[in-house]
């Protein structure tokens, strides 16, 4: 995941803020999916909204809304 933020915030002017911040989501979930997969673990969307708010506000990017998560099928 750190691999794919940071080449992701290489292009990040390229690309603009806002697929930026939907890309960069879409990475932490799809990781945090992986990982609680193969921990066999589950947790509820408002918790993964919240971990991934909380990356996107370190990464400067503005959050994201419930239906966003819901809407990637998580």
């Amino acid at each position: 995941m750190k691999c794919k933020i940071e080449s992701l915030e290489v292009v990040r002017e390229d690309i603009g803020e806002k697929i930026f911040r939907s890309s960069l989501a879409n990475i932490i979930i799809k990781h945090y999916v992986e990982v609680l997969e193969a921990r066999n673990l589950k947790i509820n969307r408002r918790t993964m909204l919240s971990i991934v708010n909380f990356i996107l506000s370190a990464h400067g990017a503005s959050d994201i809304s419930y239906s966003y998560v819901k809407k990637l099928g998580f």
